[in-house]
């Protein structure tokens, strides 16, 4: 395979994304060996009544929403079932407590996430927070805090990481490094289209959905929109507090 100027011998991954992108296929529309009725949704559904969604009540309602083929789950099915289907869909947290990932294991926390991408976006959320700093500010009648980064910004970034994975990298994970100066979100996938983000204009970037079923089940809980704007608006929650950076590269995307 060839990127740019340079050339490799294409990865058992590389290969399957390659077939898959011939036939015009995602990942999350693939159907498993996972029979429909062994799988739960109770995670999916409480997220649906909170918004007043009619909920997944059988088989036909999972084919609706493509979660369900052929009395089979979609992969997107096995991504948001309340079992853990999907062993690959990890995600590897590290707060290093230094500036560079280093041996230095005083106040270096680790934590793993997997199966549900709902439970792991709750998760890793919750990792980040509970690593990050929290300034504040007292007013005389209220006390206003500045995160180290806003929570709108951490969800944001994270869902774009869970929802525009590449899963066909089945021994890769995302990671999330937390250093003194700096968070990093890195997602297996480079841009779908081979693109390099850092020499593009963030604010004109179009949109393509990697897993489009999976972009529609996060529109729907109001976790992303369709029309690709999740860039946009993390310079906007970060503007007044952080530089934010992005840089992909054809196998991994980085947010920071």
């Amino acid at each position: 395979m060839r990127y740019d100027d340079q050339t490799h011998i294409a990865s058992r991954d590389e290969i399957f994304s390659l077939g898959l992108s011939g036939k015009n296929l995602s990942y999350d529309a693939l159907q498993t060996d996972i029979s429909w009725n062994s799988a739960t949704f109770n995670l999916l559904n409480s997220y649906f009544k909170e918004l007043g969604i009619r909920i997944i009540e059988d088989y036909n309602d999972l084919v609706s929403l493509e979660l369900a083929k052929n009395n089979v789950l979609t992969n997107a099915g096995a991504l948001l079932a309340d079992q853990k289907f999907i062993k690959h869909s990890l995600v590897f947290a590290t707060y290093w407590n230094d500036f560079e990932k280093s041996n230095n294991k005083t106040g270096k926390s680790m934590d793993n996430f997997d199966g549900n991408l709902l439970e792991i976006l709750k998760n890793s959320q919750q990792f980040i927070e509970n690593k990050s700093n929290v300034d504040f500010k007292k007013t005389d009648t209220k006390r206003i805090e500045y995160p180290d980064y806003p929570k709108l910004a951490i969800r944001e970034a994270l869902v774009n990481a869970l929802v525009h994975r590449d899963y066909n990298k089945f021994y890769d994970q995302i990671n999330i490094n937390i250093y003194t100066d700096r968070l990093e979100i890195i997602s297996p996938g480079g841009m779908v289209d081979k693109s390099k983000i850092q020499e593009l204009d963030p604010y004109r970037i179009e949109s393509k959905r990697r897993n489009p079923i999976l972009a529609n089940i996060f529109s729907m809980l109001k976790l992303m929109e369709r029309r690709g704007s999740g860039i946009k608006r993390n310079f906007k929650y970060l503007c007044n507090t952080r530089k934010l950076q992005f840089k992909t590269y054809p196998r991994i995307y980085i947010w920071w």
